[in-house]
């Protein structure tokens, strides 16, 4: 069956913006809209894969994603690939929330002693480097880079894929943009018009509460689109301790 593995945005948030999107349908023709109900953040698509491997592809997804803390986001912006001026999709992109509430001023720091020699004096720019590198080789194990904390979607899509890759269900593609599809176009178009009336969209924000396995029907829905089957559902955020 082929899958893909995504962040799915609740009912208010998908009415929302198609509230926003609805009097520029009738405007674009030229366009083939996607079906509100099937939106969603694609953080990895896999393709074909064997229905015997459902459910270490499940154990090991589920364990990415029960050790990142749910991400708040929202929809915001927009774009086209694979560029404006010869577009052949429309999208909304999909950005954190961070909290804007007043933190409380941190204490001053008692000034660090000096480093002992040896290994102990690793200076900051070497440190950063090699922090750099342990996130991106634990990435591609498919293992957080900090468990708890919530997810960074570059991140939580890297993870994701060495996961998959992990169990045999090889990932397609490696870049990643976090977008919802809104439309395709039939052929390449200059689209920088759809996308400045798009752009300024800011949708309210969402808790991205869990990763879904999706299985793609291809020509099972509405006029022939596809249907989306979720086949597992695996909540973000720490398990519960006993």
């Amino acid at each position: 069956m082929r899958l893909f593995v995504a962040l799915v945005p609740p009912e208010e948030a998908m009415e929302h913006l198609a509230e926003h999107l609805e009097p520029r349908v009738a405007a674009g023709p030229d366009l083939r809209w996607t079906d509100p109900h099937q939106w969603h953040v694609t953080l990895a698509f896999l393709g074909e894969v064997a229905e015997w491997r459902l459910d270490d592809l499940e154990s090991g997804l589920g364990a990415v994603a029960s050790r990142y803390a749910a991400p708040t986001l929202s929809v915001a912006g927009a774009g086209a690939f694979p560029n404006p001026y010869a577009a052949r999709v429309l999208w909304a992109g999909v950005e954190p929330v961070t909290s804007t509430a007043p933190t409380a001023p941190e204490a001053p720091e008692a000034p660090a002693a000096p480093a002992a020699p040896g290994r102990s004096g690793m200076s900051d720019e070497w440190r950063d480097r090699f922090e750099r590198f342990d996130r991106a080789e634990r990435a591609e194990r498919g293992e957080p880079t900090e468990p708890g904390r919530p997810a960074d979607l570059a991140e939580l899509a890297a993870v994701v894929r060495g996961a998959a890759n992990a169990v045999g269900a090889t990932p397609d593609g490696t870049r990643f943009h976090p977008h919802v599809t809104l439309a395709r176009f039939d052929q390449p178009t200059e689209a920088t018009r759809w996308i400045r009336a798009l752009d300024p969209y800011r949708g309210p924000a969402w808790t991205a509460t869990d990763l879904e396995v999706v299985a793609s029907h291809l020509g099972e829905g509405r006029g022939r689109r596809p249907r989306y089957e979720t086949v597992a559902r695996l909540p973000m955020g720490r398990p519960p301790r006993g």
